[in-house]
């Protein structure tokens, strides 16, 4: 999906039933009176086609880079919800030089731990590869003091996939990060509160 003009932004939806219009399709017009948006569909999600092989976290970032090369984008504001901000805190962490800024909605990547109340079955489906006895397989928790780009957090403070203490202790990490905590929303931030996603979102970019 792509629209309006201005500073570019490219926004990475999660997994299990997600796909860029299921996630940002509602705030695309919004965001697209000030940004130039973009939002793609992960393989095997929404329309595009499906990978021969299961991809690793290091791929989806690998593949994330690519985009924004086919795209001609030096860089470009990313915000990644769920699965989608793992990926966009690993390309911050691997090439700085190409995240304006980054916003983490929901995000997985940034704690190993698995309470089990938060292993749902949609989530953790993804997660077979990734999962090990006590911890996860994709974990930035050690390198968050080296995130090197404006880092907001928004996270609802019911979510149950990924509770917001730990994004709450992930913004206490990264030099300088805000943390936005949503009240009576759960894990899918852009679809429970997309006035907050958006307002969130343009805010915080205005100037990075």
């Amino acid at each position: 999906l792509e629209a309006g003009t201005g500073p570019p932004g490219v926004l990475l939806h999660g997994t299990a039933i997600d796909s860029a219009s299921l996630s940002f399709g509602p705030s695309l017009p919004g965001l697209a009176e000030q940004r130039h948006v973009m939002a793609l569909d992960w393989p095997g999600y929404g329309l595009s086609e499906r990978p021969g092989v299961p991809m690793s976290m290091e791929e989806y970032v690998a593949l994330l880079a690519a985009f924004l090369d086919a795209k001609g984008l030096a860089g470009a504001h990313l915000a990644g919800f769920s699965m989608g901000g793992a990926v966009a805190l690993g390309l911050a962490l691997r090439a700085p030089g190409r995240v304006r800024s980054l916003t983490l909605i929901g995000s997985y990547g940034h704690d190993a731990r698995v309470p089990v109340p938060e292993a749902e079955r949609s989530f953790v489906a993804w997660l077979r590869g990734e999962m090990r006895p006590f911890s996860l397989g994709t974990s930035f928790e050690a390198q968050l003091a080296e995130v090197a780009v404006p880092t907001l957090l928004v996270h609802g403070r019911n979510d149950r996939v990924v509770s917001w203490r730990k994004a709450a202790r992930a913004s206490e990490r990264i030099p300088g990060a805000r943390l936005v905590v949503v009240p009576g929303c759960g894990h899918w931030v852009p679809r429970e509160a997309p006035e907050v996603f958006r307002s969130e979102l343009l805010g915080f970019t205005a100037d990075a």
